[in-house]
């Protein structure tokens, strides 16, 4: 998937500027290391892991979905629900974080009523007749209690982000830490990930 490039796909596009936006943590120090998985390889299930303080925070990208939202469903067929399960299942302090350009309405009705109601019978007790059916078929994705169900969602991110949002939220973090064009830091930032591929990137390291 490297012989033509990071740029040489939207799709791919899109994953290096979401994995500059979190390189950038290394310089600011939200972020103690990043170990970069895979660019574009679906079959990996996840592009990078960044190392924080108290957790592993594992992200997959995926540019959009031909519906234009990202159902229970959807993210099912896809591998989502289940890599993000058996990630979270190793470890207490490991978290999943999805990002694409299209919505994640289902998912985030059902964790704005999570944080609402985190007691998890009133939680299921606050469902509306829209929202009961998402739990129900999160707990299927997941073959999983309503216990685990609701532990997955309290420990899973998802973002909604548009390419021209997330562009100028990198070119912003990076005028303030360097001098010059944005643009061609974020190139020379594409050519360190192509070169060192399958590495490690860590906060007392310069690598570009």
């Amino acid at each position: 998937m490297f012989s033509g490039g990071i740029a040489d796909k939207t799709g791919n596009r899109f994953e290096a500027r979401w994995l500059t936006r979190e390189l950038i943590g290394l310089i600011d120090g939200r972020a103690l290391s990043i170990t970069i998985e895979t660019i574009g390889d679906d079959d990996e299930g996840f592009e990078f892991v960044v190392e924080r303080e108290t957790l592993s925070e594992w992200h997959q990208c995926k540019r959009q979905t031909s519906a234009n939202t990202w159902t229970i469903a959807a993210l099912g067929s896809a591998g989502v629900i289940g890599n993000f399960g058996t990630k979270l299942a190793h470890s207490p302090a490991q978290r999943c974080v999805f990002v694409s350009t299209d919505t994640v309405k289902q998912i985030k009705l059902l964790q704005e009523k999570r944080r609402a109601t985190p007691i998890l019978q009133e939680f299921e007790k606050a469902l509306s007749k829209t929202e009961v059916p998402f739990w129900q078929d999160l707990q299927a994705q997941l073959a999983a209690s309503g216990e685990s169900a609701a532990d997955w969602l309290d420990r899973c991110d998802f973002h909604s982000v548009s390419e021209d949002i997330l562009e100028e939220t990198v070119a912003s973090e990076l005028a303030y830490w360097f001098r010059g064009d944005p643009d061609l830091i974020v190139g020379a930032i594409r050519a360190w990930i192509e070169r060192t591929r399958f590495s490690t990137a860590r906060s007392t390291e310069r690598h570009f």
